[in-house]
């Protein structure tokens, strides 16, 4: 998008803002149609925190960061895991360039994809982040299931995990 665009060059003032507003311009539009209403403070609030959060230097080298460099070079075994309805790690756009990575490297990998789960692997509607607040699952159990066995199978672990005493 244009806005990440920017902050990837390191775009700064007006030039960010200008971009992220146009973005968050969309969202007061977006909520009148679920019945919702955004004032303009509200809306100019929502900007300053997106362009200070663009500006941060952490979230520079995160957006500038290759996972799949990183990927490449894995050797231990991989569980990769993804909701179908996760909107910020999108299924369609990330498993298959994780899946290739790790391919090249050699690595043994196991990737799944939950219908109807979010980023929190919550069951969701839309897995919009405002829903999380609003799911009473933490996390669906089928997910901390195939967790617990990809563990014990990876590791050879026959029996079951036990307490400690």
């Amino acid at each position: 998008s244009a806005v990440m665009d920017a902050a990837m060059a390191n775009a700064q003032g007006a030039a960010l803002t200008a971009r992220v507003a146009n973005l968050v311009h969309l969202q007061p539009q977006l909520a009148s149609k679920q019945g919702q209403t955004v004032t303009p403070e509200a809306e100019k609030a929502m900007v300053d925190q997106a362009v200070a959060s663009l500006q941060h230097p952490w979230m520079r080298v995160f957006l500038r960061m290759d996972p799949a460099a990183s990927l490449r070079v894995v050797k231990c075994p991989c569980l990769v895991l993804n909701g179908s309805l996760d909107t910020q790690v999108v299924p369609s756009q990330n498993l298959p360039p994780i899946k290739a990575a790790l391919e090249a490297s050699g690595a043994r990998f196991t990737i799944h994809e939950y219908p109807g789960l979010n980023h929190l692997f919550q069951p969701c509607k839309t897995g919009s982040p405002s829903e999380y607040a609003q799911i009473d699952i933490t996390m669906d159990p089928l997910v901390l299931h195939d967790v617990a066995e990809w563990i014990r199978t990876t590791t050879g672990v026959t029996t079951p995990w036990k307490k400690a005493p």
